[in-house]
């Protein structure tokens, strides 16, 4: 049986580097377009490299903080029987829709 090495590594569209080298024949196991850190797998000639999405988690958190201050802003003193508060309330909802859009088009 093969030992199985593992190696940080990144990914910059659908190219695999470790220490900054290109590694060829590298089998991407996931969907993302855009580039990434994981890590790839070596064993006896099967080479395999898993994305680990932190950036990509960190971007989903931050899309979640902005759509939390813009419901604060806008929709919650609306229930409350007012208007809507922001005047770029739409505007504010449409560009965060259009970041969500990019965010997973960069994970698929």
């Amino acid at each position: 049986m093969d030992r199985c090495n593992i190696f940080n590594a990144d990914c910059k569209s659908g190219i695999v580097y470790v220490n900054g080298k290109v590694v060829d024949g590298v089998e991407i196991a996931s969907q993302g377009q855009a580039g990434s850190k994981g890590f790839m797998f070596l064993n006896g000639e099967k080479k395999v490299y898993f994305a680990v999405p932190i950036e990509s988690l960190k971007e989903i958190l931050d899309l979640l903080r902005e759509l939390s201050g813009i419901v604060s802003s806008g929709v919650l003193p609306k229930n409350g029987g007012g208007d809507i508060t922001a005047p770029d309330f739409a505007a504010a909802m449409a560009a965060l829709s259009e970041k969500a859009k990019a965010l997973k088009e960069a994970l698929q």
